[in-house]
């Protein structure tokens, strides 16, 4: 049986994620540091949302380059992408989203984020890759489960 988080957008499971801890942080505020570091966290947080926007759009890009769907577990891949980031980690899109939560995190000076970080985490490891990799090695075989033993899930 499909888990129901397959239906569930990634971008959308983290966002809703954060948008729930930074509503929370209104009732419950707990800053992610001191006022004193904050000119310090928000240059680190826009960094970080920048390089995440960078490692998606250059993923995106490759995809249609390609050819093929970005929504893996679909059968409509056609290509297996393996160039540019896909090269250092298997979800560069995927990392990308990590990578800007933990930015805006540091952005927005709020840690309640971070408590529920952890759930769009393990419905990407427990759920929606293993999924992926399941559909994408019966499409691409032999060639896909090669990749997966030369290139990592994340980083």
């Amino acid at each position: 049986m499909r888990s129901p988080w397959l239906f569930v957008p990634p971008p959308l499971l983290f966002i809703g994620s954060f948008v729930a801890g930074v509503t929370f942080s209104r009732v419950v505020p707990l800053p992610v540091g001191p006022a004193s570091a904050r000119p310090v966290a928000q240059a680190l947080g826009i960094a970080l949302i920048a390089v995440a926007g960078a490692l998606i759009l250059s993923s995106i890009a490759l995809f249609i380059y390609r050819r093929t769907t970005i929504v893996p577990h679909s059968t409509r891949a056609r290509a297996l992408v393996a160039a540019g980031p896909f090269r250092f980690t298997r979800n560069p899109m995927y990392l990308g989203l990590s990578i800007a939560y933990l930015g805006g995190t540091l952005l927005t000076n709020v840690a309640w984020p971070l408590a529920l970080f952890a759930l769009p985490l393990w419905v990407m490891n427990a759920r929606v890759i293993p999924h992926e990799e399941e559909t994408l090695s019966r499409i691409f075989g032999d060639n896909y489960r090669a990749y997966l033993q030369q290139v990592r899930r994340w980083i």
